[in-house]
């Protein structure tokens, strides 16, 4: 008896720490909040490995042998020169080969005949070329669609951060935003299964319709000064090329187009010259939701202007953004110099595009109120809760090919960034400062990384002052010495986007 309790006592321990053991190694290499996901992950893999998950749909890409083996020649061949020179990719290795598809799942039924299309290779950087899964660009030819696109990309969903972009996408469509049609479907080429791809559709006329738009002229600035001795990871060739980039459109087939694209080109050259505000140019709620939402979602890669992607539309006559690349495609991970876009390390003062931006109040004002809002929990529990259904189907799928990534990981990265953005930045803190210069004697400076609203300097009336962030435009204000009282200047603010609340701080006065 005392032999079957010792060796129970000794399995259990066993058991124990082998359970223990799992658990840290699942957690520090995965990153799984809960180690069960881990176990449902796998089961997910092992039962959807026999069926689909209901709903998904798969496309069987078939091409003539000498058309695969020239896309194989143009991947080593792209793979070869970054090894050799570095950097981007050149562009030549882009070019298209004809070949039909034929799709499984629910739409199946709707394509009697195999669908022509043409395919290339796509991406900048050497990852999206190496392994199995190779980033594609698809378009369908002879006027036809699938999955109401004529365009569109096929990528490892690594390279749209799992499942982070496809929620991204239904949050800014909740926001009344433009989103993008965006889902996994399974992939064969020539009947060789590459799994679960992202699949993302190239802006159009079909994106503008589903998102209850009026056609519009899509735009974007063109890449042609980055291709030669550019520095991919440098703020001053991204600005210089930024100033000489041409504004694109990228669809040219709409109702008087002629007028549109004169109109909607002019309204964006203007702003990148400076010869326009944003007020001027952009619709400032939708652009506000966008740059918030973004900086709550981790979406800064996003807002490197050679990403971005706008739709103008003409009834309003101004610009707004689509969401389109907001992750970086190697890693999705933390950085906490790049959380919001008012206090970028990647971008000071000189900045091309968002410093034009952050100096226009209005926008501001909108920015930060929505901030106010995004980074709330609750705000981050709607959008999970409304889109809760369809949430479980799209990660099935992605768990039936990647069954050790961690849903709940990613969740909490982002109400771990929206905490940080409320403890860090929205909590009250010393903002400012009291300082001579050459053109001022006492110039009150706003050392904080929000902007603010200077209500009172001493005992002057009530004042309304706009102070920017420490990064962008105007954030000093030349304070008159004979307002203050025992030495002391006593100042008020609020914080733009909560008007509500007054700070209050006694700045020293220093004589020389």
């Amino acid at each position: 008896m005392m032999r079957k309790i010792l060796l129970l006592i000794l399995t259990s321990t066993f058991l124990g720490l082998l359970g223990g053991s799992s658990y840290f190694y699942l957690r520090d290499r995965f990153g799984f909040v809960n180690p069960f996901e881990a176990i449902e992950g796998l089961a997910i893999a092992t039962i959807f490995s026999v069926v689909d998950v209901p709903g998904t749909e798969g496309i069987n890409i078939n091409l003539k042998y000498k058309r695969l083996e020239r896309l194989g020649t143009l991947r080593k061949e792209a793979l070869a020169y970054v090894e050799k020179f570095g950097g981007a990719v050149p562009s030549y290795v882009k070019e298209y080969v004809k070949g039909t598809a034929v799709l499984t799942g629910p739409s199946s039924k709707y394509f009697e005949q195999p669908i022509p299309l043409k395919i290339r290779l796509k991406g900048v950087m050497k990852y999206h070329y190496e392994g199995k899964k190779w980033s594609m660009r698809v378009k369908v030819r002879r006027g036809k669609s699938l999955w109401g696109m004529r365009s569109f990309s096929l990528s490892d969903p690594q390279r749209r951060a799992m499942f982070l972009y496809w929620l991204l996408n239904k949050a800014f469509q909740m926001e009344g935003g433009i989103g993008l049609n965006t889902d996994l479907v399974k992939v064969k080429i020539n009947g060789e299964s590459l799994g679960m791809y992202s699949i993302e559709e190239i802006p159009s006329k079909f994106l503008i319709e589903r998102n209850k738009r009026r056609e519009g002229v899509i735009l974007r600035f063109d890449q042609e000064h980055l291709k030669e001795g550019f520095d991919l990871f440098s703020g001053t060739d991204q600005d210089e090329a930024f100033i000489r980039a041409r504004v694109e459109v990228v669809n040219s087939k709409v109702e008087n187009v002629s007028a549109q694209i004169a109109r909607a080109v002019g309204l964006l050259t203007g702003f990148q010259r400076g010869d326009l505000s944003a007020k001027e140019v952009f619709n400032l709620n939708i652009l506000a939701r966008w740059i918030a939402l973004n900086d709550v979602f981790y979406g800064w890669h996003g807002f490197s202007w050679p990403n971005m992607r706008f739709y103008y539309d003409p009834i309003l006559g101004k610009i707004e953004p689509i969401i389109w690349d907001a992750y970086d495609e190697n890693k999705v991970a933390p950085r906490r110099g790049r959380v919001l876009r008012i206090d970028d390390s990647y971008n000071d003062p000189t900045s091309a595009f968002l410093s034009k931006i952050f100096q226009d109040e209005g926008f501001v004002e909108k920015y930060m109120g929505q901030l106010y809002k995004m980074s709330e929990p609750s705000y981050l529990d709607e959008i999970l809760k409304y889109y809760s259904e369809e949430m479980k189907y799209y990660i099935w799928r992605l768990k039936s090919d990647y069954p050790l990534y961690s849903t709940d990981k990613d969740i909490k990265m982002l109400y771990d960034n929206q905490e940080y953005i409320r403890s860090t930045y929205l909590k009250k803190d010393k903002r400012l400062s009291l300082e001579s210069s050459r053109e001022c004697r006492f110039e009150v400076q706003n050392l904080g990384p929000l902007p603010i609203i200077l209500r009172q300097a001493g005992d002057r009336a009530e004042i309304k002052v706009f102070l920017s962030s420490r990064r962008f435009g105007k954030n000093v204000f030349c304070a008159d010495e004979s307002k203050a009282q025992d030495g002391l200047l006593k100042l008020s603010y609020t914080i733009v986007g909560k008007s509500e609340k007054v700070y209050s701080e006694n700045l020293k006065i220093k004589r020389n």
